[in-house]
């Protein structure tokens, strides 16, 4: 299958337009500033869980403009379609993460941190998920059965 070209784009190729006198994204056609910012909250949510180390590895990720925050890419529209944390000492349960706040994300990148527990099950609602990369990790339970369901998933 051929990726649009967009799907690879990343913040650093296409940065985010971000308003000189505030903190809120330019309204861009196709997202809005409820999904960006519903997108920016289930990161911070996640963040708000981690341990001391791991949010300092976060520090940027702050506000609602996620356009600064170290391993997010975007796609054309300015919505979160990049996760990457590879590398990152991230020390959380990952269940925590919503993923179903984050219906745009194509990539997710979390290998060699140290989540541990499970996979939660909102992974599944990610439709337009190709690459998830969750090696060296310690992660525990069933893998979930919702992953079979993501049919742009590689392999």
């Amino acid at each position: 299958m051929l990726l649009p070209a967009y799907v690879l784009m990343l913040r650093q190729e296409m940065p985010c337009l971000a308003s000189s006198r505030s903190s809120s994204l330019v309204a861009l056609p196709g997202a809005s500033n409820h999904t960006r910012n519903e997108e920016a909250e289930a990161l911070l949510s996640w963040k708000s869980k981690l341990d001391n180390q791991s949010r300092y590895t976060l520090s940027l990720w702050n506000g609602s403009n996620p356009c600064s925050w170290h391993g997010i890419g975007y796609d054309p529209f300015r919505r979160i379609a990049n996760l990457n944390l590879l590398n990152s000492t991230i020390n959380s349960m990952f269940h925590h993460l919503n993923f179903s706040q984050l219906p745009n994300l194509v990539t997710i990148k979390v290998a060699n941190n140290l989540l541990f527990r499970n996979i939660t099950l909102s992974i599944g609602d990610l439709s337009k998920l190709i690459i998830l990369y969750f090696s060296q990790n310690i992660l525990s339970g069933n893998i979930p059965p919702q992953l079979r369901m993501l049919q742009s998933l590689q392999l």
